[in-house]
């Protein structure tokens, strides 16, 4: 029992017809009238926050800041250490919470502002693989250590 040309299930028309309206109509939706191609980066936040300058130099800061705090409490009354170094640890992490949320501030400006400047429709943070064309991070961090703090 074949099926002829013309005895082709209707449920199954139906399902391929919904298929190509499905693929075509997203594709024709998401551009815009005389637009065909987007413009899209890609920025390694974690190679930033790594390799820029001013990242190193707020972790420098940070680290110096707490090393004459914890030679201080190392030199202090024995029976005090172990309460001052959990409010060293504690002010140590809400230090480093608040300069990284300025980094990464800073960070997102200069995206915005390379974004803006060059027309970029999108630029992501993560991605599985992304071409070195799309890559913005030596851009994003060149431009983070030129502005000043």
């Amino acid at each position: 029992m074949g099926y002829s040309a013309n005895r082709f299930p209707a449920g199954c028309a139906l399902a391929l017809l919904l298929c190509a309206a499905l693929a075509a109509g997203p594709a024709r939706a998401q551009q815009a009238p005389g637009r065909t191609d987007y413009k899209i980066g890609f920025v390694d936040t974690a190679r930033v926050m790594r390799d820029s300058r001013t990242s190193q130099q707020m972790q420098k800061s940070l680290s110096a800041e707490f090393e004459k705090r914890q030679r201080s409490i190392e030199g202090g009354p024995k029976s005090e250490i172990a309460w001052r170094k959990g409010a060293l640890n504690d002010d140590m992490n809400q230090r480093r919470d608040e300069a990284m949320k300025q980094l990464v501030d800073r960070t997102n400006g200069v995206i915005r502002r390379i974004a803006e400047a060059e027309m970029y429709d999108a630029v992501f943070f993560e991605a599985a693989f992304a071409t070195p064309r799309i890559d913005l991070t030596a851009r994003v961090i060149k431009a983070l250590d030129a502005e000043k703090m």
